[in-house]
């Protein structure tokens, strides 16, 4: 059972992080003004802990409210896949990731893992799972990695890359593109403004340039998002558009029996 204290204790963590944040965008504009050199956008966001969308929707939060409190995390119950390490494991973990793992030499994870186990003996700390330290390498931007440790591969396939696709027929591919839309939600009982705006993810066909299917969510693109983004582009239309009393066809399905593998792999 939550206790008074253990209340006080997360919003006191809660306000922490939200300093934390604002100093890191507060110094971050104030050396670059309004054009923030995507490198340092890059650190910054691995020095919070959070996703590049995430530090772009934090940073325009900074802008346009500039307190601390619209930086905090959200107050949210334990989430499956939530750290329950010690604040002491996670700080060796994450130094000797930046220190030892993301560097030209490219160290494998087991090199990784006895120089965590090393330190945290050291500590006299629990030692973590190898589990748990390659979960946390995971959470590393794939591009910063790359650059970090030289891995032209991963470079090559984060990058963007000039040209266009041929296709030669429609739902051949399906691109995913996500856009923050330019409007103002309120609080439905309160109607005072919501400190964040929503997220539109639309499924584009190549072939025909229509829009497939599409998701809106108050929370940042996301693997759920682009998700959800596909299950209304495969399903039918007709029920969708009858529940919002709409008179008009979307024609546009992708029931995945009628595609190749090698399609369903590309959309």
């Amino acid at each position: 059972m939550e206790t008074g204290s253990d209340n006080e204790n997360e919003d006191a963590a809660r306000w922490r992080e939200g300093r934390r944040r604002h100093e890191t965008i507060r110094r971050l504009i104030d050396r670059h003004g309004k054009h923030l050199p995507q490198s340092e956008i890059i650190d910054a966001a691995w020095e919070l802990d959070v996703s590049r969308a995430t530090f772009y929707r934090l940073i325009e939060l900074y802008r346009e409210f500039g307190t601390v409190d619209v930086l905090q995390p959200a107050k949210l119950g334990r989430r499956r896949g939530a750290r329950a390490l010690s604040s002491e494991v996670e700080r060796i973990i994450e130094t000797e990731i930046r220190q030892v793992y993301l560097k030209p030499t490219r160290p494998t994870v087991t090199h990784l893992m006895a120089r965590i186990h090393a330190r945290c003996a050291d500590a006299g700390v629990a030692l973590p799972h190898r589990r748990t330290v390659e979960a946390r390498v995971r959470t590393v931007d794939a591009r910063v990695r790359g650059l970090k440790r030289g891995e032209s591969d991963v470079i090559q396939a984060t990058s963007a890359k000039p040209g266009e696709y041929t296709v030669n027929r429609p739902l051949e591919v399906v691109q995913i593109d996500h856009t923050e839309i330019d409007i103002i939600v309120v609080d439905e009982q309160k109607r005072e403004p919501i400190p964040a705006r929503p997220w539109l993810t639309l499924a584009i066909d190549v072939f025909s340039r229509t829009i497939t299917g599409f998701h809106i969510s108050m929370n940042a693109p996301s693997r759920i998002s682009v998700g959800l983004s596909l299950l209304h582009s495969v399903f039918d239309k007709a029920a969708w558009l009858q529940e919002r009393s709409l008179d008009q066809d979307w024609p546009i399905t992708g029931p995945a029996r009628s595609h190749s593998r090698r399609q369903r792999d590309r959309i």
